[in-house]
């Protein structure tokens, strides 16, 4: 845990909105470590996607997707997103 709150504060260092950095937080979470971390974020950015498409929060399990996986739908998400705001 002490390896992730290091990365999480060197992360805060150069963001304006700082990431959370408790023990306690994470924990409650389910993220130990930097490899979970890193997992979460890709779940996180998937799951803003979704909203930002449909409007309502992705209700299915994503667990079994890979982490590419999840990166590439949230980009095509994205991309989605952005040719519908063109109209």
């Amino acid at each position: 845990m002490d390896a992730l709150l290091d990365y999480i504060d060197e992360l805060n260092a150069n963001r304006v909105f700082k990431l959370q950095n408790t023990a306690t937080y994470w924990r409650h979470k389910g993220v130990e470590t930097i490899e979970q971390f890193a997992r979460h974020a890709i779940e996180v950015a998937f799951t803003d996607a979704w909203i930002g498409c449909y409007g309502v929060r992705h209700n299915g399990s994503i667990d079994h997707f890979t982490d590419s996986e999840l990166i590439s739908m949230t980009d095509e998400l994205n991309e989605q997103r952005l040719f519908d705001e063109e109209l």
